[in-house]
Order: C-alpha cells, then structure tokens, then sequence
C-alpha cells in the first residue's frame, strides 16, 4: 500500500471508495482485512464508527472480493461470548456482551453471507506493535523494566497466540481451500496476570511489582466476558501442526 494512503485510513474511516480503487489498481490475489475498533469502551461512545468497522467494511471488502474471485480473510475476535464456560468451539452459538462483541459477530455474518468463500479467523493475537500504538505486550515490558507497580487481571482467561503463529496457521489454513469460521489460537488458556509473569521469566525481568487483581472485583462501565479461551481441535485436525502453548508463542517474537 502506498504511504498516502496508509496514512488516510486511519483519519477517513468512512471513505472505502478511496480504499477500493487502491485494491482495484494493485489486483490483490488475498484481501487479509484487520480493520477494527479494539477499544472496547469507545465502541459504545462511537456505536457508528464500530459498526462500519466491524461489519459495514468488510461486508463491502467481502463483496468485492467475490466479484473479483479473490480470496478474501477476515480477522474476527474471541470477545463474542458470555464468557460462562471455556474453550468455545466454531459451532458454538455467540452470546456477546457489549457493542465491540456483537458488532464483530455481526460481522462475521456478513462477510460470510456477502462471500461464502472466506475465512473468518477467530483469534487474539500479540507481538510488538507499532511506533503509533504500543501493543499489550509492549506496555507490559516497558513497566516491568521500569520496575512499576502494575497489576494483571488474574480472573480473566484467554488463548493469545503470537502473530509469528498466526500468519504461519493462516497460511496452512489457506493452503487447504478452507472457506468458514476457523479458531486460530494458542493452546493455553491463561490469564492476563499468568501472561505478564510468563513474559518476565521469559526474558529475565524482575516480576515482583506486577501485583493480581480481579476483574470481578474492579468497577467497570462496559460488560466484559471472563472467559474467551478458543477451542483450537479444528484448526489442529486441518492442518496437522502443534498448536503452540503461551511460553512458545512469547518466545517466536524475540
């Protein structure tokens, strides 16, 4: 992509025409789509932009993608349920909490319905982010070697997975003509607290700042499910790979 336009999307969200002429002049094989708005108390301020972002865009990239006979992968999130068990599986019917959630499962509903031949992937994913917006991994490394006093929720689960493994697993998925909704995630389910203490041992930092703290315990004006962890058996069948614990996925980035 060029840098003009790169630098455009992320001030003129709502200006696709610009965006499809760039994928028109450069005739893409793959449209990987990322789009979205992963701030999940803006979302219910900005209730329009999250719906254009999570289901109006990629309804449009996924049409396009149709007509032109172009692959096409959406990035969805694990953020769709209530988080009443664990390991949720493909099939499992969504039950979202807030605006970010059910935006994003609408999403997946008209990507699949706009391009019946795409690839829904269900995932959370992590590595270093960029000079614009720091990743979750970053800012738990700035505080630990800053020695801060920092908490990690210890009451909230998920399956994170590191972007090397992601795209690896896409690429495998793709090579077996898989169209539908695919979990690609790592096989631990753990807690924010248990990733930051795996990511201090992993690269020998000092942990004893980083304190527990419960998410039931703390005010919050936005529902949030507990549990978010992915069922990856799918995924692992598909393409006859290990599917990495969080201790692999931390190590693939550095």
């Amino acid at each position: 992509m060029n840098s003009d336009l790169y630098k455009s999307v992320p001030l003129n969200l709502f200006e696709y025409s610009e965006i499809l002429n760039f994928l028109v002049s450069i005739k893409p094989d793959l449209i990987l789509n990322c789009s979205g708005l992963t701030n999940v108390e803006l979302c219910e301020v900005e209730t329009e932009k999250a719906l254009y972002l999570h289901k109006i865009f990629p309804e449009r990239i996924a049409k396009f993608t149709k007509e032109n006979s172009i692959r096409n992968i959406h990035i969805s999130t694990d953020h769709l349920w209530d988080g009443s068990h664990s390991f949720y599986k493909e099939e499992d019917k969504t039950s979202p909490l807030n605006v970010y959630g059910k935006t994003k499962a609408e999403g997946e509903l008209a990507v699949l319905e706009a391009n019946p031949n795409s690839i829904v992937v269900r995932t959370n994913f992590f590595d270093h982010g960029s000079e614009w917006r720091k990743s979750f991994s970053d800012w738990a490394i700035f505080m630990l070697k800053n020695k801060s006093i920092f908490s990690g929720f210890d009451d909230v689960y998920y399956t994170p997975i590191s972007v090397p493994y992601l795209l690896q697993f896409m690429y495998a998925v793709l090579e077996k003509e898989f169209t539908g909704i695919i979990h690609i995630a790592g096989s631990e389910r753990i807690s924010k607290y248990e990733f930051i203490f795996k990511l201090a041992k992993i690269l020998n930092l000092d942990s004893s700042n980083l304190k527990k703290e419960s998410y039931l315990e703390k005010s919050k004006t936005v529902q949030r499910p507990k549990d978010m962890s992915l069922n990856t058996t799918k995924l692992s069948s598909l393409i006859s790979k290990e599917i990495p614990d969080a201790e692999s996925s931390i190590r693939s980035i550095f």
